[in-house]
């Protein structure tokens, strides 16, 4: 017998797997492209310079949306010794952080979207969404039950791109800032050449346990700051 929560969850599962197929393959591709401007070719020659969904989906990270309402895609890598020339610090950190501002940007024109298409009581939905990471189409219709089936739907794609873009700022900036940083360490100092396993894995893990809630908290305030005062400068809200 199907209920009203089993259709829920599965408009739930439908609408993640929609806002994960979108997020993964533009922060990818924009990695990819972004670490080939600066003269690393590795991401162009594995095929990640595409906006095709099924070279960015990780198994495992769809596995995880699934289960915990959130994922990641496959991770692009960066050879380094590639990227040389002048100015290199700054080449170096494009190419690195170019995935955490892919969901930086990406969250914002989901945020700026909702505010103009809805006005700037959606933010009571959206903020304890992301915050909590509670996805609830049932909670959106009973609170706009003058909006249609189809204005329903939309809000709740977007919410959840702006979701899980700002989950994957947070974590992103966590391990490709750390990596970006070990990676400068280890060229100034290769005599820790040999602590490399701890610091690439361990480090990072304990990162992500301690600091990726409140860095979220932190992205969804500065992407609904700059939705906003977007908004407002061209007179939407």
């Amino acid at each position: 017998m199907v209920t009203l929560q089993g259709v829920s969850s599965i408009i739930t599962i439908i609408t993640l797997l929609i806002a994960y197929c979108i997020s993964v393959a533009v922060a990818g591709a924009f990695r990819a492209w972004t670490a080939y401007k600066m003269g690393d070719e590795t991401g162009q020659a594995l095929g990640f310079l595409t906006l095709s969904p099924l070279a960015h989906i990780d198994l495992f990270g769809l596995a995880f949306l699934f289960v915990f309402q959130f994922g990641w895609g496959r991770h692009i890598p960066i050879n380094p010794l590639n990227i040389h020339g002048p100015s290199r610090t700054l080449r170096m950190c494009a190419a690195y952080l170019s995935d955490t501002f892919a969901h930086l940007a990406v969250a914002t024109i989901g945020m700026f979207t909702l505010l103009v298409g809805f006005g700037t009581r959606v933010l009571e939905l959206v903020i304890p969404m992301v915050r909590f990471g509670v996805m609830s189409h049932t909670y959106i219709a009973q609170e706009y039950t003058a909006s249609s089936s189809l204005a329903v739907s939309l809000m709740f794609i977007i919410i959840a791109i702006v979701y899980l873009n700002v989950v994957l700022a947070a974590l992103s900036f966590i391990i490709s800032g750390f990596g970006l940083l070990t990676i400068f360490l280890l060229e100034r100092y290769p005599e820790y050449w040999r602590y490399r396993n701890y610091l690439f894995l361990l480090v990072p893990m304990l990162l992500i346990l301690f600091f990726s809630y409140p860095l979220r908290l932190f992205v969804l305030w500065i992407i609904s700051t700059i939705g906003f005062m977007l908004a407002y400068f061209v007179n939407l809200v």
